[in-house]
């Protein structure tokens, strides 16, 4: 018998999930697979990783999924778990980088986002895919709690109140960090846009 999986909540495809309906998993996860690769790949800047760390999201939400509690959206719950299997192997890639330096003398580089866009061009000489480049460049170099924050609330569009649940910080703290996060992003776009100095 075919189903269809769209008139179905996120809560309902859990519950029959739970009640042993195996089937209704992987339409459930499908609906945010792409949001949730879009949103590894930022905090990874590696299309590779950010693969990985998706498939990992997904083996954690199966074998954890009795534990999701409805007091939370599916979806807010889900980008808890992908952010905390980033930072997880934003950790573990730290650890082989330091390893790998001391066994080859080799110093540490930040992967060049983009060579293409000149030293110091003006902001309005900038064609918009080498704005995003730029900003996805800047992004690489922030800590990864900040380049959440921005991800979540700027990209994503979360409210303080979700960004605090996924974060598991107060709403004070949450302001607080992306005043930072910002101020500390803004600072390094600068040297292409003085106007940012006085936002």
């Amino acid at each position: 018998m075919s189903h269809s999986f769209h008139a179905f909540t996120d809560e309902e495809l859990v519950q029959l999930f739970l009640d042993g309906e195996d089937e209704y998993f992987q339409p459930l996860f499908e609906r945010y697979q792409h949001r949730l690769y879009k949103l590894a790949y930022m905090m990874l800047c590696d299309e590779s990783e950010a693969e990985d760390a998706v498939q990992d999201v997904m083996l954690t939400v199966f074998q954890k999924l009795a534990s999701y509690k409805s007091n939370a959206s599916f979806f807010t719950w889900l980008y808890q778990i992908t952010l905390n299997r980033c930072r997880d192997r934003i950790r573990r890639n730290k650890w082989r980088a330091l390893l790998f330096k001391r066994s080859n003398g080799a110093e540490d580089e930040l992967p060049e986002v983009s060579a293409s866009i000149p030293q110091n061009p003006t902001w309005e000489a900038l064609h918009q895919s080498e704005i995003n480049r730029l900003i996805e460049k800047y992004m690489q170099q922030l800590h990864p709690d900040h380049r959440q924050i921005i991800i979540l609330r700027d990209i994503e569009g979360f409210s303080y109140e979700e960004i605090a649940g996924i974060m598991n910080l107060t709403l004070g703290a949450v302001k607080s960090k992306l005043f930072r996060a910002r101020s500390q992003l803004r600072q390094k776009l600068v040297p292409y846009h003085k106007e940012l100095l006085y936002d």
